[in-house]
């Protein structure tokens, strides 16, 4: 028989020499880890049957403290949110935008459009980045671009300039939802991201609906350009702490 099944996320066959190899590989890893090491990763989380397991030291995001861990969570899932909550935001101001800028309501809409497929593409250029220099600078950049991009947009004088400043902003918060996950995973043991996978893609999902529904009134009480103006204040609110966590971690690997 060829049927196979799927066992700790690795597929097997159902044949008796492959289960065998899977099992001695399985005891191998398990035999390998001193003592003082399996008392620690005891001691921390109430067992040793973790996968992956976690290194020797506090520094592995596995072994960190659960408020660490929902700090971490609660900041790369906000960011993810950011990005969808900043394509939607001027859905509900686009008579507004067309009667500033003396362009169409189609041509208007293009804002949105714009935005969505470079966020769909720019992941691609990236993901590279943020593994050669990691994914704590990459966010952080990603919130400068859009804090800058967004103050262009609110001070566009024609149709052209925002379309640009809009395309930046899209480049600017593409990151969030490039790298959000492999951030998750890298926190999470496999036991436990089906609940944090969910959490975050939650949170990127309602960006969607709750951004034109927000600025809605924004836009009916202060103005469309007030909403970009709140865009760049929410970016600049997120860079302090992105920052302070980046030079922390810096410090701590010198």
């Amino acid at each position: 028989s060829q049927q196979c099944e799927s066992v700790n996320e690795v597929q097997i066959f159902h044949h008796p020499r492959q289960i065998s190899i899977l099992i001695n590989k399985q005891s191998q890893s398990q035999t390998s880890i001193s003592e003082a090491h399996r008392q620690y990763i005891i001691e921390r989380h109430g067992t040793d049957q973790l996968d992956p397991f976690p290194d020797y030291s506090d520094a592995d995001p596995y072994n960190w403290p659960r408020s660490k861990k929902w700090l971490n969570l609660a900041f790369v899932a906000f960011h993810g949110f950011m990005s969808t909550f900043t394509a939607g935001a001027i859905q509900s101001a686009f008579e507004n935008i067309a009667r500033d800028l003396h362009v169409s309501l189609q041509q208007a809409s293009y804002l949105v459009s714009l935005v969505i497929a470079i966020i769909g593409v720019a992941p691609f250029f990236w993901m590279p980045l943020a593994d050669r220099f990691g994914r704590r600078p990459i966010l952080l950049w990603s919130l400068i671009i859009s804090l800058v991009a967004n103050v262009g947009c609110a001070k566009s004088p024609s149709y052209a300039t925002m379309a640009i400043c809009r395309a930046i902003v899209a480049i600017g918060a593409s990151p969030a939802a490039a790298i959000g996950a492999g951030m998750v995973q890298e926190v999470f043991f496999k036991h436990q991201r089906g609940r944090y996978m969910g959490i975050w893609t939650v949170f990127v999902t309602l960006g969607v609906p709750i951004g034109p529904l927000i600025f809605g009134f924004v836009a009916f009480r202060a103005g469309y350009r007030w909403i970009y103006w709140v865009l760049a204040i929410v970016s600049l609110w997120l860079i302090e702490p992105s920052l302070h966590v980046w030079l922390f971690g810096l410090a701590s690997e010198r």
